[in-house]
């Protein structure tokens, strides 16, 4: 259903409301092709993935495009955004709440996501962002990355019994060092807190570790703390209880060469 009136080139929307198999939208306002638009959008779909193709995928986006690539980040299944939509539609900003069921990164689902989003032409903001795994440990973060200028992008985050296992897959490691880490499985809590992201980053981590498989290690606990700067991340220490005996070890790993270095001595394994 589609109810408009024109006037020179300003659309006044009186309703639509449109569908397809998986999707639903509606909207009221006025837009215009040419100049500013300011919509009231109520976007529904139970195939986040095709939404991806469509908006993403297919070069409406292509600065969020290049992001999820680079970090193997995928939609699936319900996605909702209801908010507004301003500005020029070739470059529209937008800002209202969205939720998404299953926020996949490298092929691990690591669970639903909710957050208040805010996109112009300056920056992409999160605000009040939740991710919810399905076991019940959770991350609360914000993101701000202005869409002009380098490695200015901040990230923070609070860590709630997340799932390491789903926190490894999902860090920017090569897929040899993911894989030496597969069988780990624990929950982590804790502090992230990173600027100038990828390559100007400074900032800290302290994660904490309870009892579960460590690259497939029986763990009673860990305790882990990094600091960053530029690409560089320096492992200052970790504090690892394994069944078989303690482990203390520090290192960096380097997010443009992916080169890992870990050097550790170990008391009492056997």
């Amino acid at each position: 259903v589609v109810a408009l009136r024109a006037n020179r080139g300003l659309f006044q929307i009186d309703q639509v409301d449109l569908q397809t198999t998986a999707t639903k939208l509606k909207a009221t306002g006025q837009f215009s092709f040419g100049g500013d638009s300011d919509l009231d959008v109520d976007l529904n779909s139970s195939d986040a993935s095709e939404l991806q193709a469509v908006l993403i995928s297919s070069g409406l986006l292509p600065e969020v495009d290049e992001q999820m690539r680079s970090y193997g980040i995928d939609l699936g299944g319900q996605l909702a955004f209801n908010g507004k939509v301003t500005g020029r539609l070739s470059n529209p900003d937008l800002d209202g709440q969205v939720s998404l069921g299953s926020l996949l990164v490298n092929g691990n689902d690591l669970g639903s996501l909710s957050a208040a989003l805010r996109m112009t032409a300056a920056e992409l903001r999160i605000d009040n962002g939740r991710l919810t795994e399905r076991d019940g440990g959770s991350m609360q973060f914000t993101l701000d990355a202005p869409r002009s200028g380098e490695n200015n992008t901040t990230f923070t985050a609070t860590l709630d019994r997340v799932n390491a296992g789903n926190l490894i897959a999902a860090l920017p490691l090569s897929k040899a060092t993911r894989e030496q880490f597969a069988d780990t499985q624990a929950d982590a809590s804790g502090e992230i807190r990173i600027t100038g992201i990828p390559n100007a980053m400074s900032g800290s981590a302290d994660l904490r570790f309870g009892p579960g498989r460590l690259a497939g290690e029986p763990l009673e606990a860990l305790v882990a703390r990094a600091t960053f700067s530029g690409s560089k991340v320096s492992i200052e220490n970790v504090d690892a209880r394994l069944t078989a005996g303690h482990i203390v070890a520090s290192g960096s790993y380097d997010t443009t060469s992916k080169a890992f270095d870990l050097q550790g001595r170990a008391e009492g394994v056997q």
